[in-house]
């Protein structure tokens, strides 16, 4: 059952400055907003809550000015943000805006920063943030709260961008439309395009499955700490091992066949996603300007041992159907079990923006105090004059860098090849 109660509906838009264009006053404006959408802000917020899972909603309404942003939607959200990191709860927003509003001036212009310090406050405490871009978010939206969420979610057909397609005419073609259309790459600023190029983690087909995967990372991310101590417990039970039953003799590895190791058919990063780990969340691309064929990674639940004795002990009103364990962020390198879909992971090889994906999963797991476990299969990195061009050395030092503070555990398993500098960037 979800429960959703409206809070803030008291803060309105309002004309201070005494706004006039063209004979049409914003206050005239306003109540025309109003009587159309009957809104007095195009920001709503609710605290909300589903599945057991209570969290801030805020939606931005186009209908109301486009969506755009001004001091009355700047309140709400900060104020949303406030309580949400008071009461210690996860947002989410659905943004759908063409920008700033103007009508407001230089003030609400300042609606970015203010939303963003009370982002950060709530980001400082230590609770996520999921945005989901809607169709269209443009301007002061897209470079402000929007761009700064955890997770960034993009509804597919959803436009996205900073500068609309009609400023860049304006401005940087003299409105010559046969000279745009020449520069402007194939799907420029839709969400897929965003996708490609790293500035989206997930896509998604409708509001209802965003909130849906929004409501699973919460569950994920604020899980108790008796999951942390149920998994500990469990290793435990593993310490009856001697030394000799848990050392692989040295004589057996000599006499296996290397070549196993680059063998197509083995357990990959991306079996282990699917049949060991439990809900799986990808999230993908390096957050600036690219996404990788191979590197993957996301938050998944890692199942704890079960032992006979803590199942004797379960209660019979705990939830059979629950996963126990711990939340982690895993990455993966991924070949694929084909030469076709071995080709199109770039070789198991990855560039400067895998390794930048996986630097931006290390600052969401020391972020949110998870875990790491990284899957390695690679016989290093890329090597090609976009990967050069692109920083190669940068992106592996700055990972070995990123590792070597770490705040917090991380294993890697070499799950098939782990060759040179590119697999210790892993």
């Amino acid at each position: 059952m979800a429960i959703r109660e409206p809070l803030f509906d008291e803060i309105t838009s309002t004309d201070f400055l005494g706004f006039n264009f063209e004979h049409k006053s914003y206050e005239g404006e306003i109540r025309a907003n109003a009587t159309k959408t009957e809104k007095t802000c195009a920001v709503s917020v609710w605290r909300c809550q589903v599945d057991g899972v209570t969290f801030l909603r805020a939606d931005m309404n186009f209908k109301y000015f486009g969506g755009s942003l001004g001091c009355a939607e700047g309140e709400k959200l900060t104020q949303m943000f406030e309580q949400a990191t008071d009461q210690r709860l996860p947002v989410i927003i659905y943004s759908r805006s063409g920008g700033v509003r103007m009508q407001e001036g230089t003030v609400a212009l300042m609606m970015m920063a203010k939303t963003s310090c009370a982002q950060n406050a709530h980001k400082q405490a230590g609770l996520p943030f999921v945005n989901v871009f809607e169709d269209p978010t443009y301007g002061g939206v897209s470079a402000s709260y929007a761009m700064q969420a955890d997770v960034r979610i993009g509804v597919k057909g959803t436009r996205i961008g900073f500068a609309g397609p009609n400023v860049i005419l304006n401005t940087m073609y003299g409105q010559k439309q046969d000279q745009y259309d020449k520069a402007c790459p194939a799907g420029f600023q839709s969400a897929q395009f965003l996708y490609d190029h790293g500035q989206l983690d997930m896509l998604v087909n409708s509001d209802e499955e965003a909130e849906a995967v929004a409501i699973k990372i919460f569950r994920l991310l604020t899980s108790t700490q008796k999951g942390a101590q149920q998994y500990i417990n469990s290793i435990g039970e593993l310490s009856h091992l001697s030394s000799e039953e848990s050392t692989t003799n040295e004589r057996e590895i000599q006499n296996k066949d290397h070549n196993r190791s680059r063998k197509l058919d083995r357990v990959q990063a991306q079996d282990i996603f699917g049949n060991v780990l439990k809900d799986f969340i990808e999230i993908r691309g390096d957050g600036q300007i690219g996404i990788d064929s191979c590197v993957h990674g996301g938050i998944a639940i890692l199942p704890y041992i079960e032992t006979d004795n803590e199942t004797d002990k379960q209660s019979d009103s705990e939830p059979k159907s629950q996963t126990k364990g711990y939340p982690v962020v895993v990455i993966g390198t991924v070949k694929g079990h084909s030469e076709a879909d071995f080709a199109s992971a770039g070789y198991g090889m990855a560039t400067p923006s895998g390794y930048r994906t996986a630097l931006k999963l290390f600052n969401f797991a020391e972020r949110f105090s998870l875990p790491v476990v990284t899957l390695v299969d690679t016989v290093g990195a890329e090597p090609s004059f976009s990967a050069e061009r692109a920083g190669q050395s940068e992106a592996i030092a700055g990972n070995l860098q990123k590792m070597a503070s770490l705040r917090v555990p991380i294993i890697s398993i070499i799950v098939g090849e782990g060759g040179s500098g590119g697999a210790l960037g892993l």
